[in-house]
């Protein structure tokens, strides 16, 4: 077969494979559409004197992960307006991770590789004080957004409450 033969089969059929193009192309844009995500973050960072040795304001244990708790969630979808039937599943879509500025991570790494006195230098370290918060959404990144946003001022008000008093 040559190429004037694929280019005469070609234009032979050039209706049936134009639809068929057309038909993958627009089921491609369905699937996308619905297998579609959105991802919004947001950096929150504790401004107490004692978040650094992982206190809160009160003295207690600093507890970032509490920001995910169905009770914020709820909150959160309160103020939205929308009920919160699905707190604890949108509670499972958000992520909290410490953020450590590059040289505690060298510094960690360092210890890491020699092996020397870990254990005695591990109660120095310092605690996070930054935190990446996100939530992924299927509901579209204007959702995601605005949630993010209430959940952060619920869980503020959330902390007040529970440690600054």
């Amino acid at each position: 077969m040559t190429v004037t033969d694929i280019q005469n089969i070609l234009l032979k059929y050039k209706r049936p494979l134009a639809l068929f193009v057309a038909i993958v192309v627009l089921l491609c844009h369905c699937y996308l559409e619905i297998a579609q995500t959105h991802t919004a973050t947001v950096y929150i960072k504790y401004l107490s004197e004692k978040a650094e040795n992982g206190q809160a304001a009160n003295g207690s244990a600093l507890k970032p992960y509490e920001i995910n708790d169905s009770y914020v969630v709820g909150e959160a979808l309160k103020q939205l307006g929308i009920n919160d039937i699905k707190a604890a599943s949108l509670a499972q879509k958000i992520t909290v991770t410490p953020v450590l500025s590059t040289a505690e991570q060298e510094k960690y790494a360092s210890w890491i590789d020699q092996f020397s006195s870990y254990e005695e230098t591990e109660d120095e370290k310092l605690n996070p004080v930054y935190y990446c918060i996100q939530f992924e959404s299927d509901d579209g990144v204007q959702f995601a957004q605005d949630f993010l946003g209430a959940l952060v001022q619920q869980y503020r008000i959330r902390y007040a409450q529970k440690y600054v008093g």
